[in-house]
């Protein structure tokens, strides 16, 4: 099963009062969009693991910090998960009407000999 993951639905699988830990955030690079959860401060054992579990069925994974890469530790988690429909970009959706246009434009132009 596939789906589009919202800050809503990772509300509802972590719990309202998640957001007391983590902060989320959604970054789109590379027309790739992923939620990103950094601790606010250190969680411990048994909330760090609550967590851990409930980000990987939503498909997403921890990412250790790595100082000499500048990464902090945080988890993420894909906006859509395999096989969910992907939004078109805007690039792919200026492709699409240029595409419609040249369509009509061959249809009047036929019409007119």
């Amino acid at each position: 099963m596939s789906e589009t993951i919202s800050k809503e639905r990772i509300l509802e699988v972590l719990g309202k009062d998640i957001e007391e830990h983590l902060e989320i955030h959604k970054l789109v690079k590379d027309d790739v969009a992923v939620f990103v959860l950094k601790p606010k401060r250190f969680l411990g054992k048994d909330v760090f693991a609550d967590i851990a579990k409930n980000v990987k069925t939503l498909g997403g994974a921890y990412v250790k910090q790595d100082k000499a890469a500048g990464i902090e530790p945080h988890f993420t988690i894909p906006v859509e998960t395999e096989g969910s429909p992907k939004e078109p970009s805007d690039a792919e959706i200026i492709k699409r009407l240029i595409a419609g246009i040249r369509q009509n434009c061959d249809r009047i132009e036929a019409h007119l000999k």
